[in-house]
């Protein structure tokens, strides 16, 4: 390695290291703020988290079956078109 390599690493290696604790001083006060907002969040009721989830899954459902529907519709349409084009 020439003498600028080694000049490169020196001046990078307290860099990144620095870089590394900014990361993990900025991740320890996120996970503090989250921590803090959950702890001063009232209580869920399991009722209403129960009927959420529920809700979101029959809302995935439809999507997903909306999505098929389509997707059976493009197929249908695509083999008409080759059925046309065929003496």
């Amino acid at each position: 390695m020439s003498m600028a390599g080694f000049g490169a690493a020196a001046l990078l290696g307290p860099a990144v290291a620095v870089a590394a604790c900014l990361d993990e001083d900025a991740a320890a006060a996120t996970r503090r703020a989250t921590d803090a907002a959950a702890e001063a969040a009232p209580p869920a009721d399991p009722r209403l988290t129960l009927q959420t989830l529920v809700r979101d899954a029959l809302d995935r459902s439809q999507a997903i079956g909306a999505a098929r529907l389509l997707s059976e519709a493009a197929l249908s349409d695509r083999d008409e078109v080759r059925a046309l084009t065929q003496p």
